[in-house]
């Protein structure tokens, strides 16, 4: 009778460190504990002298008392030769190219239109496969990676290199959640590496320091720049877009974006409808009763006539001491990979993004595609990002008491500040708060 280790509550309080590590249940079966936080059941188990590794799926999907059924499942199930195809009587297991593989993945991409299938078939092609597409999947790491973004960066393709690694890891990740691999090759930063592609203006923080970010922004209070960038991390609009949001554009539950406010050439700008989730509705609310007389939700308090200063977002991460390290922008690209991580849909990830698709006949259709799929996923994303629990405190603060329906400071008639209760309010105008 198997002697099991974990617990539910070892599982949940589990904490990331600076490199992967594994706590152990029994029969082969273990938590590995990512640095970004994610957590992720596999099995070890061997054939012949050879170690192999079967991904199950993380933790938040899959409880131990359903990780431990599996096991069983997968034991048997190995016993019976249904999960390993052995192609000699001598025990060897084929293990696909990664051409074989990405083949096999294309195969099951039934969300993407035609064209953007074949346009990502055709970037691997012309740049990854001939490198490594004859390669066992198994036996290829890092170094190999970085040697093909290296030889396609050299062309002076910096889009490609970009997209090279985002399609190949997608594939990686598809083998790795099988348990043909035991890590995606991909997976590591490459901003500094590549000049073409190195865009400081975008960095951002990675998913394990999420949650400290959002403490230091809960302490600046209810303050339109606090509460703008709260509202870029729940809706992943562009800084540009979050600042002329009108409250015209809000309909119930989602925002109808105009295709004037969104990036784009001219004549190529398309609408583009959002989703809202219960903690981005609560943000709304909260900036309703600040009563800034203003059409725009994030009002430049100097000039309540016009949008929130340009740099609005990037003063306050400056302040909290993110500077360098995090941008409005950075918000999408944590999205995306968390997103991508968890499994949900490209399409859905796509549009939400609101990249618009090169195909102008194809970019015109419906402008709330995929609404439902997409509102179940920015609500998944707001309570990842921001648990209701975790702002209690918000809930909580007040205006400050005494004060007019407006302040007349400096010659400017400016609304009244929010603060926490119990904190000292600084009745003080400045750029972008």
């Amino acid at each position: 009778m198997a002697v099991w280790k974990l617990t539910d509550s070892k599982c949940k309080a589990a904490k990331p460190s600076s490199s992967i590590y594994k706590l152990f249940d029994g029969e082969g079966l273990y938590l590995a504990v990512t640095p970004s936080g994610g957590k992720h059941w596999r099995i070890s188990y061997r054939v012949g002298n050879k170690a192999q590794t079967h991904c199950l799926g993380p933790l938040e999907r899959i409880a131990l008392k359903d990780a431990r059924k599996q096991l069983d499942d997968f034991k048997g199930n190995l016993f019976k030769g249904e999960i390993i195809k052995k192609v000699k009587s001598t025990g060897v297991v084929h293990v696909p190219t990664f051409a074989e593989y990405a083949d096999l993945y294309w195969s099951k991409q039934q969300n993407l239109q035609s064209k953007t299938l074949n346009a990502r078939k055709s970037c691997l092609k012309n740049h990854v496969l001939p490198h490594i597409g004859g390669k066992a999947i198994t036996h290829i790491d890092r170094s190999m990676i970085l040697e093909v973004l290296k030889t396609i960066d050299a062309k002076g393709f910096s889009e490609q290199v970009k997209n090279a690694k985002m399609f190949s890891s997608r594939i990686f990740k598809a083998a790795e959640i099988e348990g043909l691999i035991t890590t995606n090759p991909c997976e590591f930063d490459t901003r500094g590496v590549f000049t073409q592609t190195n865009v400081v203006s975008r960095a951002h923080i990675d998913a394990a320091e999420v949650a400290n970010f959002l403490a230091k922004v809960d302490q600046e209070g209810l303050t339109v720049a606090a509460q703008a960038c709260r509202f870029l991390g729940l809706t992943v609009l562009r800084t540009t877009e979050m600042r002329l949001l009108e409250w015209s554009f809000v309909k119930g539950d989602t925002l109808e974006c105009p295709a004037h406010i969104m990036k784009g050439a001219i004549g190529k700008k398309r609408p583009h409808v959002v989703p809202l989730s219960t903690q981005a509705l609560e943000i709304l609310e909260n900036m309703k009763k600040q009563n800034h007389n203003s059409k725009y939700i994030f009002p430049n308090l100097h000039q309540l006539d016009a949008p929130s200063n340009t740099n609005i977002v990037l003063n306050l991460i400056a302040k909290i001491g993110y500077h360098g390290q995090m941008t409005g922008h950075g918000w999408r690209s944590i999205f995306s990979t968390w997103a991508n991580e968890n499994d949900f849909s490209d399409a859905h990830i796509e549009t939400q993004l609101a990249h618009i698709d090169k195909n102008q006949t194809r970019s015109a259709y419906n402008k709330a595609k995929y609404l439902p799929q997409r509102a179940n996923l920015m609500q998944a994303w707001a309570n990842w990002l921001m648990p209701q629990a975790a702002q209690e405190s918000l809930r909580r603060a007040k205006p400050i008491t005494g004060l007019s329906t407006q302040l007349n400071i400096g010659g400017r008639h400016c609304p009244p500040f929010y603060c926490q209760t119990q904190s000292i309010a600084v009745l003080k105008v400045q750029d972008g708060h």
